[in-house]
């Protein structure tokens, strides 16, 4: 977890949050382990579940061609 009081943290919990989605894009990790890994970092439940229906869209998208 990363200290609030941390002028650092947005930048830093914006590459776990990358590194979460590209473990969940490649099928490393699945749904429930990315939303709790993201709530970990400090996200709230609500907002770790519409970054990974945000994921599901842009798979849905890629496989439609758009």
């Amino acid at each position: 977890m990363i200290s609030f009081s941390d002028p650092e943290r947005a930048e830093l919990l914006d590459m776990q949050k990358l590194r979460m989605d590209q473990c969940w894009r490649k099928g490393t990790i699945g749904d429930l382990t990315y939303i709790r890994s993201l709530i970990f970092y400090g996200y709230l439940p609500k907002e770790a579940i519409t970054e990974l229906n945000l994921l599901k869209l842009e798979n849905e998208w890629k496989d439609r061609g758009f």
